[in-house]
């Protein structure tokens, strides 16, 4: 009975290496990201104040092969912060595409026509299904995305009802949208894939099999055997996804260090409007830390530098 139990196991961890190196060559693990927070902006406000914020989340493979069917998973939600003074907004004819550079055509799409209205706290998902091109080469992986909003009041200034067109490779932006916050991430397309090579079943019955000393087998393959694959897909796999995380965090650490250093150097002269853009950045982190993409030492590094620069315009009054 233990060793039929055992056998199953077994059966269970092989099985899901041979689907894994089968599913390799046509799509690849979701390995780039693209991580921001927006603010709907009263314009009609000198101090340019929110109305809203709302983050926007997707995640896309970084490799694949030609023609092969990948997968952009996005969320975007309404943030339920302190500038939540919007009753609701709409987004609309959201889309994930692939292009060659940030303006160019889109090579590749797929567009969510419905129309879904969020409140304070809620959230839009979306996974979307897209054809990779038959050309080798890099790619950017660009969503875009159409907001509506009410007409509402904050500050004693009002925003009209309008809508608004957001799109990550820079082209139609609205009036209260801000520039894209990071880069989209990129698909390289190639060639070069996986092979499996498959072993021809044996039609020894499975009841044949005896424990003697060099062990039973199932299909030709001793059980040791299946035993150190499984051991070694599962430590493979872990260490391919500590691996992940962590570089995940030192790319996201990395361009918040970007943006911190080239907001100061590009608004130090405007002490007020610095501070507020440096603001929003460490509510964005401390965003990302509640989530728990962030860890504590990465968070400290880019909150010390932003602590660092207020200080700096502080002194220079």
């Amino acid at each position: 009975m233990k060793q039929t139990v055992f056998l199953f196991s077994c059966v269970q961890i092989v099985s899901v290496v041979l689907l894994f190196l089968m599913v390799c060559p046509y799509a690849s693990v979701v390995a780039g990201s693209y991580d921001s927070i927006y603010h709907v902006i009263l314009t009609s406000d000198p101090q340019k104040r929110n109305l809203a914020d709302y983050e926007v989340y997707y995640g896309s493979p970084d490799s694949s092969n030609p023609s092969a069917a990948i997968v952009v998973d996005a969320t975007m939600i309404y943030l339920n912060n302190s500038n939540a003074h919007l009753p609701w907004f709409e987004f609309y004819n959201v889309s994930a595409s692939l292009r060659e550079s940030p303006k160019g055509a889109d090579l590749a799409s797929d567009i969510d026509t419905s129309r879904v209205r969020l409140t304070p706290g809620q959230q839009y998902a979306h996974k979307f299904n897209i054809r990779v091109p038959q050309e080798t080469g890099r790619y950017l992986v660009v969503m875009a995305w159409a907001r509506h909003n009410p007409a509402a009041s904050a500050y004693g200034y009002t925003l009209d009802e309008g809508n608004v067109r957001n799109d990550l490779g820079g082209k139609g932006y609205g009036p209260d949208a801000p520039p894209p916050s990071g880069n989209p991430p990129t698909l390289t397309v190639s060639t070069i894939t996986a092979t499996t090579t498959a072993s021809p079943l044996t039609t020894t019955p499975i009841a044949t099999a005896t424990s003697e000393a060099v062990g039973f087998s199932f299909l030709g393959i001793n059980v040791s055997t299946l035993q150190g694959i499984g051991g070694a897909a599962a430590t493979v796999g872990a260490g391919l996804f500590g691996w992940y995380m962590k570089t995940r965090k030192r790319r996201l650490v990395s361009s918040y260090l970007t943006k911190v250093d080239s907001t100061y150097i590009e608004y130090s002269m405007n002490r007020e409007d610095c501070k507020k853009r440096l603001t929003y950045m460490r509510n964005e982190i401390i965003h990302l830390l509640r989530k728990g993409k962030l860890d504590e030492p990465h968070f400290k590094l880019v909150d010390d530098r932003i602590t660092q620069y207020l200080k700096d315009l502080e002194q220079s009054r």
